[in-house]
């Protein structure tokens, strides 16, 4: 084989890498965003659910009003966007007794408090005065004219490509203490 001819398998074999890499590398990066975008969203869902965690366990052990338990724990919620794209409540349940004090098997809420702007998200719990729906629970969580603070989260997720996905899921996460 003479100098010639390997310097054209050399130079053509350099162009089918070329080319091959040139067909890769948009999947390549259309995988790296998919990740990102991922963890992103798992990381959003579980500071919502710690949130959520939070809110309930303070509104419970302190008599810390329930709407600066909200504004506090907003305050933990970086990187998300919660003034904008979030809603919270802090619902006090309270189970119903006859004259007996002996429990109905059903809950009052007693009352409500809500922290953000978005009234398209109403609480799963119902509102105040109204019996509540514990539906989602699957043993009745209370006894004895005893009462349970539930808070509620919800967050719109927005996707760093939205504009080209049109999809911003909306999180929701529940905690009861």
């Amino acid at each position: 084989m003479n100098i010639k001819g390997a310097s054209a398998i050399f130079r053509s074999s350099a162009g089918q890498a070329l080319v091959e890499a040139a067909l890769i590398a948009p999947l390549l990066v259309l995988l790296v965003v998919g990740v990102y975008e991922f963890s992103r969203a798992i990381q959003a869902n579980n500071i919502i659910a710690n949130m959520s965690r939070e809110m309930a366990n303070l509104a419970s052990r302190t008599t810390t009003a329930p709407a600066d338990v909200m504004s506090a724990v907003a305050l933990t919620s970086q990187p998300l966007n919660m003034t904008g794209n979030g809603m919270m409540y802090i619902t006090v349940v309270t189970d119903e007794t006859n004259s007996n004090g002996v429990s109905l098997g059903k809950a009052k809420v007693t009352s409500q408090y809500s922290w953000g702007s978005n009234p398209q998200w109403a609480s799963k719990i119902g509102a105040s005065g109204n019996t509540a729906n514990l539906s989602m629970f699957p043993k009745y969580p209370l006894s004895n004219g005893n009462t349970a603070y539930i808070a509620e989260v919800y967050y719109n997720y927005q996707f760093g490509l939205s504009s080209i996905l049109k999809y911003s899921p909306v999180m929701y996460s529940m905690s009861i203490f």
